[in-house]
């Protein structure tokens, strides 16, 4: 296995890769003199409202979300230097191991430039979370508010696919053997995946439920909207993971009524729908997608054992696991585990790492509810239950690890000072 992996190593060509990587500098050039230009005429920039905007709208075009931070954090470095950023990185450590570990896998990458490229998305996600952090406290809020309406529309653009929309779902998103597809439409809204999809659910549904104790019907109306989407997903995992939200998100918040209207909502959905959960739900171990995550895990922890300590390079998975196995030719984006596609990725050092960055922020948003100032926070509440739940799905898949969804967590986690 390990020969055919190096066999097509050495069949690589350069026009593999995306142009763009061999272009950044120029693209820096030009920014710089854009912006000189802007700036000699007097126009400024709100940066604070902005990047607001970046926050809350985000979840309707997240992979555009890219160039424009990149763009936003140039700017700032340029207009404001780089003083900012070492602060922080230097303020948090368990930030700062992580992304020096991530850097490391790179450095000896067996795909060094597709690590690089994602390298250069995890950068933009971290200088992100940086920026963000900025507003943590001061719009949370307002924030709050506004990240809901959208996960309502995100929601209703999911609802509206399933119930008015015909289109056709990959082989690979249902076994077709056991499940109508006519019936069983994966719903994606605007993250281009169901489980995808799933993830960012998660986070709605626990953002929603840590912020229903101040009566607006509106919070109640995003909740069901919220659950019915992520039901028309038909995501098992993503199922399993609301839950486990749920339960941490009532108990940070110790908020029975919470509770209560999580339940009420999950019944009246199951009683409508009992037929198809229990469809989806007695297909589990039987279907192709169930054999499918066996082969991609057995090839993960095959590639691990290759090159344990710092993986086989962050971001290669996609390419590394479809040319060892004989089984897998389609593209697969992760190792649907996200332990161990970091262990695959990044090896043993890039899983500590990652590990301690994660239990660092629960940590930190722990302890802040458990002041005076932070008792109320809704926000920190619904992120910490909503990245309790993505862990808890992140033991049958790795949707973090998608971009689209990736810099949205990245995003949140920073707005609400964790």
């Amino acid at each position: 296995m390990k020969e055919r992996w190096i066999g097509k190593q050495q069949e690589k060509r350069w026009d593999d890769y995306p142009s763009f990587l061999f272009n950044f500098r120029e693209f820096v050039v030009v920014l710089e003199i854009g912006v000189r230009s802007i700036e000699s005429r007097g126009i400024k920039m709100s940066k604070g409202r902005l990047f607001y905007t970046i926050i809350t709208l985000g979840p309707l075009g997240a992979v555009v979300l890219y160039p424009v931070i990149a763009v936003y954090t140039v700017y700032s470095l340029i207009k404001d230097g780089s003083g900012w950023l070492r602060e922080r990185m230097r303020g948090d450590r368990p930030l700062t191991f992580f992304y020096a570990c991530v850097m490391l896998s790179t450095v000896f990458s067996q795909d060094i430039l597709i690590s690089l490229l994602a390298f250069s998305i995890f950068t933009i996600q971290v200088f992100a979370y940086v920026i963000a952090g900025k507003l943590a406290g001061k719009f949370q809020d307002r924030l709050l508010n506004d990240v809901l309406l959208v996960g309502s529309v995100v929601s209703l653009i999911g609802i509206i696919q399933y119930l008015f929309i015909d289109f056709t779902i990959p082989q690979r998103w249902l076994d077709r053997t056991l499940y109508n597809p006519e019936h069983y439409k994966r719903v994606f809204s605007t993250f281009f995946n169901p489980n995808v999809l799933a993830g960012y659910l998660i986070l709605i549904i626990s953002l929603s439920l840590s912020s229903l104790n101040r009566k607006e019907a509106i919070k109640t109306i995003g909740l069901v909207l919220a659950l019915l989407c992520l039901f028309f997903t038909f995501s098992r995992g993503g199922w399993i993971g609301a839950m486990a939200a749920v339960l941490t998100t009532v108990v940070l918040k110790r908020d029975r009524k919470s509770l209560a209207v999580f339940v009420l909502c999950m019944a009246a959905i199951t009683a409508v729908f009992w037929a198809d959960i229990a469809g989806r739900a007695n297909g589990a171990l039987n279907d192709s997608t169930f054999g499918y995550r066996v082969e991609i895990w057995r090839t993960a922890l095959e590639v691990f054992g290759w090159y344990p300590l710092f993986g086989c390079g962050f971001g290669t998975s996609w390419k590394i696991i479809p040319t060892i196995s004989p089984e897998i030719d389609a593209l697969v984006g992760h190792a649907h585990n996200l332990y161990l596609n970091f262990a695959m990725e990044t090896g043993v050092v890039g899983l500590s790492a990652f590990v301690v960055f994660i239990a660092s922020r629960i940590a930190r948003g722990y302890h802040r509810l458990r002041t005076p100032e932070g008792s109320g926070c809704d926000m920190t509440a619904g992120i910490v239950g909503g990245v309790a739940g993505m862990l808890v799905h992140g033991f049958v898949d790795a949707v973090p690890i998608a971009p689209q969804l990736g810099i949205v967590i990245w995003l949140l986690l920073g707005a609400a000072g964790i």
